[in-house]
């Protein structure tokens, strides 16, 4: 249910409302403009609910005030967390209220001025809702913009007084000033110290935006490279999760996903990955040897993708480990839940809490578009309510699956023994769910 505000004040009056009742836990802003009164009403409630710094994020243009930009930045930068948007504008006005089991998500006209929450004549609409609508949103400004430091705040304050009306003038010296300042703290972000890793920087390059259509000699070196390095790993999983009746593909060729652009993932390699799951008598009961992949041959038989397994998944930001269930089309074990759902949900019911405290996210994925287009966190939800996600959700055209993500420098992957750990320990507690959600042909008849 929406509820919309249009008289002067009302919008924050509710929001004061909101927090006086019940204190959020973080908070997440995005306004094009910003005033010291706005900066102070945000501090106010900050003080009110007891928040730390990194629990308020504040996204802004990079021309959110032309007189007092840096006294602006240094009040805001004192307790939250900034981020300027240097271009396109950032015009937006979003404020998230996150709670243990809710976002209160107000989005309309106002900034965070003092004329936005008190002073104008602004329309704004409130929603209670699960989780926050606005995701993917955060997620491109946190990697498109720049965070506020007090280097920042100094450029500003060599500037005050003196600004353009727009800073996104070609002329801008600014504007260059804080360019050079973004790659470098995208070049921080982007190159962390990876030292004595299993996997190395170059190995993370290689599967990144830059380099996944790219078809030529290098690039197949250097996934050849990635995937040698998974095969390794291979050697010590496989003995291991035979004995919880897994396998890797029973063909050599596709113990490994894909390393080359093609038709069979949308062009493009952004993840290499080693998958368990079912013997080779369930995958192909007929003998004979897989076939190669060739267009027009959709044989969901031998092709180990239509099937659920256990997934080691190298991309760019890390490593995810856990249960892919469904490709997109024709998916083997998205048919098998669908015909069985009644015993299906009594096994998740029974054996959700099991799962909980690992940070498993079931994402339904466009592979196409390669975007995550309804994501489930399984510690912030009731098994009841995963199970409504899950009917809600699957469906054909979207992959399904289970992970938690391990970022490129988490201490828990950076040697081969230590992967095998976290790996073989996610699979063990997700075997009972995979079990639930997976047709399996017993050993006796195989």
């Amino acid at each position: 249910m929406r509820t919309y505000f249009w008289k002067q004040r009302s919008f924050w009056n509710d929001v004061n409302k909101e927090i006086v009742g019940r204190k959020p836990k973080k908070i997440i802003i995005s306004s094009a403009y910003l005033s010291l009164r706005g900066v102070e009403y945000l501090k106010n409630i900050v003080e009110t609910c007891n928040l730390q710094k990194k629990d308020i994020i504040v996204y802004c243009s990079a021309d959110f005030h032309d007189t007092t930009p840096a006294d602006i930045l240094r009040a805001l930068h004192s307790f939250a967390t900034v981020h300027l948007m240097l271009h396109p504008f950032l015009h937006s006005k979003i404020y998230e209220f996150y709670y243990e089991d809710k976002v209160i998500f107000y989005h309309g006209s106002a900034n965070l001025t003092d004329g936005g929450i008190s002073q104008n004549l602004e329309f704004t609409s409130k929603e209670t809702l699960e989780k926050s609508p606005a995701y993917d949103f955060w997620e491109h400004l946190s990697e498109n913009s720049i965070t506020v430091t007090t280097r920042v705040i100094t450029l500003y304050q060599s500037y005050q007084g003196t600004l353009p009306p727009r800073l996104q003038a070609k002329d801008s010296t600014l504007q260059s000033q804080l360019e050079k300042l973004k790659r470098e703290q995208q070049k921080i972000k982007t190159q962390p110290n990876l030292t004595g890793f299993y996997f190395d920087l170059d190995d993370y390059i290689t599967v990144s935006k830059q380099w996944s259509t790219v078809a030529n000699i290098e690039a197949t070196k250097r996934r050849k490279a990635i995937r040698d390095k998974l095969l390794v790993l291979n050697r010590d999983i496989e003995p291991k999760v035979r004995e919880w009746d897994l396998y890797p593909h029973y063909h050599k060729d596709y113990i490994s996903s894909g390393i080359t652009p093609s038709e069979f993932n949308h062009g493009r390699v952004k993840a290499i990955w080693i998958r368990y799951g079912k013997h080779k008598s369930e995958l192909n009961p007929y003998g004979g040897v897989a076939r190669k992949y060739k267009k027009g041959n959709k044989d969901p038989i031998e092709q180990f993708h239509k099937h659920a397994c256990f997934q080691l998944s190298f991309s760019s930001k890390g490593i995810d480990l856990g249960m892919f269930h469904s490709t997109a089309h024709n998916g083997i074990d998205r048919y098998f839940v669908r015909e069985h759902w009644n015993k299906v949900k009594g096994e998740i019911l029974t054996n959700y809490q099991h799962i909980l405290g690992y940070r498993f996210i079931w994402h339904f994925y466009d592979a196409k578009n390669d975007v995550s287009k309804y994501r489930f966190e399984i510690d912030k939800g009731t098994p009841e309510e995963f199970l409504n996600f899950y009917l809600e959700h699957d469906e054909d055209g979207l992959e399904s699956f289970c992970m938690r993500h391990f970022h490129l420098d988490d201490e828990r992957i950076r040697t081969k023994e230590r992967i095998l750990t976290e790996a073989l320990k996610t699979y063990k507690v997700l075997i009972p769910i995979y079990q639930a959600m997976t047709y399996r042909i017993p050993a006796s008849m195989r």
